[in-house]
């Protein structure tokens, strides 16, 4: 068994996939780079269309994408078995399989947390995806544009995308050990790579001159009901804040007061 080709291209609506017959072969020409199939390809193709008696098109699209799911399953499930001794079919997700894993390779013990207030106080700091309401138009407005208005804000847009958020939140150091409350911290003298951990709970302030520039995606998220909901969602406001401490206060935010805090050793697998 093997991966074969497929139209995507020409597949243009769901009509199409009515069509009795195997399409041409100058129609499995896909972008973006306009590839055409070998021949070998595409009398691979029209053996499988004879060999599984497909009567339509749509007949062959849910062959080929079974078929596509079924073999890169199998090859993850072999790989995984063969590189962690651990079975992927036996997890309901990735996360549960990847820390499986690297309980496994690493072969590290975890203190557990067994103080009730530092349980309750780490769920309070669950976050979720954002709620929001998304500006659907944007101008720009500088010199390098056409209608540049000098009379008006200078304005510029940018599209990105950070790639490999996941992987990279794995790759980061996980608490260890040594849990515990601390009675006073400088939050000046912690540096980034320290081998402890901390979560802080504060007051921070949003200040009016603030509120334009972040107006688009304010900093500190929180949990909350918003007006005219029944239920808790993570939003972005300029309001007084009462969040996690991160790198707010380079971006203008004002710390009023720490509330408490909790510190542990941390180590990256």
């Amino acid at each position: 068994m093997r991966k074969w080709c497929f139209p995507y291209d020409y597949v243009t609506n769901i009509g199409i996939l009515d069509e009795t017959c195997l399409p041409p072969k100058e129609s499995f020409c896909n972008r973006p780079n306009e590839d055409q199939i070998s021949q070998d390809e595409y009398e691979h193709a029209k053996k499988v269309w004879n060999a599984f008696n497909l009567r339509t098109l749509g007949d062959y699209s849910d062959l080929y994408f079974k078929t596509d799911v079924l073999l890169l399953s199998d090859i993850f499930r072999n790989v995984y078995i063969k590189t962690y001794n651990l079975d992927p079919a036996w997890y309901y997700t990735a996360p549960g399989l990847s820390w499986d894993a690297m309980l496994k390779f690493t072969q590290v013990r975890i203190e557990f947390l067994n103080d009730y207030d530092m349980y309750l106080f780490v769920g309070k700091g669950i976050r979720g995806g954002v709620s929001q309401c998304s500006n659907r138009y944007a101008k720009a407005n500088n010199k390098y544009v056409q209608d540049y208005d000098k009379t008006k804000h200078q304005n510029y847009l940018l599209c990105m995308d950070a790639n490999n958020v996941y992987g990279w939140a794995m790759s980061q150091p996980l608490p260890l050990k040594n849990f515990k409350m601390i009675d006073s911290i400088d939050i000046a003298k912690i540096e980034k790579e320290s081998p402890k951990g901390y979560i802080l709970e504060v007051d921070l302030k949003y200040h009016e001159s603030l509120h334009d520039s972040h107006s688009d995606f304010p900093l500190a998220p929180e949990c909350l009901i918003p007006p005219g909901r029944k239920t808790e969602r993570l939003v972005a406001s300029e309001k007084k804040l009462r969040s996690s401490l991160d790198d707010y206060l380079k971006f203008g935010l004002v710390l009023k007061k720490i509330i408490k805090f909790w510190n542990w050793i941390r180590k990256c697998g």
